[in-house]
């Protein structure tokens, strides 16, 4: 770690903004999704994430973290509008916005490339990628939990194409689902693998699976716990 990056150490102090929960995919292995007509659904207009973020500012927050739901009312106008917002409150905000499922997602909906989605998001403000959606990078896994989602290399190319572009990128994995030890290396090696690559991820972050307000949680006897003790080194190699 020394010979990487030195004795320094980075943080945020960070604004977590969900314009909504509303989501078109339904994964099993979700606790945050709802449909139309839920009581737990919510959308954010872009004037109330202004007043949100007013509202932290005494907290000295400089970044702020945007994810949410697949919705088709979360397109590319309604974040040109949410980061200049942003960016009008204090230009030194940083974005940290969308994971690359919403990147895909945003491509498909107005039928640009990723590449141009972007393009149009640095422009308006965008500094980095959080690291959400990688759950398991395995796909026979992942077809069961995350169905619906893009494939492992579809996830990594967007990251690829980020780091290209100048973006960095932090990256995650979900463990203690239904995954075994041979699919968390092949997932950790993926990263590596692409981090050779680009040097372009600043963060792994290894993410434990909860089973409360989700299917997969309900079928307990097909998970398998992992132990923590262990992800955390073996991450770190």
């Amino acid at each position: 770690r020394e010979n990487d990056v030195g004795k320094d150490v980075y943080f945020a102090t960070t604004l977590y903004i969900h314009p909504t929960n509303l989501c078109e995919l339904s994964c099993p292995m979700c606790s945050f999704y709802a449909k139309p007509g839920w009581k737990t659904a919510w959308m954010l207009t872009p004037e109330m994430i202004e007043t949100k973020i007013r509202d932290n500012l005494d907290k000295d927050i400089n970044e702020i973290h945007v994810v949410g739901g697949l919705w088709r009312e979360c397109n590319l106008d309604y974040y040109q509008d949410v980061f200049t917002r942003i960016k009008n409150i204090d230009p030194n905000l940083h974005i940290k916005a969308l994971t690359p499922v919403e990147y895909d997602f945003l491509s498909r909906i107005h039928g640009i490339t990723i590449e141009e989605v972007f393009e149009k998001m640095m422009s308006w403000g965008l500094g980095s990628l959080p690291g959400g959606g990688a759950e398991i990078l395995v796909e026979e896994i992942r077809k069961k939990i995350a169905p619906g989602k893009i494939t492992s290399d579809e996830y990594l190319n967007v990251h690829r194409i980020a780091h290209k572009l100048g973006l960095k990128s932090n990256i995650t994995m979900l463990y203690g689902h239904i995954e075994d030890d041979e699919h968390i290396i092949t997932h950790l090696d993926k990263l590596r693998c692409l981090q050779d690559e680009t040097k372009g991820f600043q963060a792994f972050v290894p993410l434990k699976y909860h089973i409360e307000n989700n299917a997969l949680g309900k079928r307990q006897n097909r998970l398998k716990p992992k132990d923590i003790e262990r992800i955390y080194p073996v991450s770190r190699l």
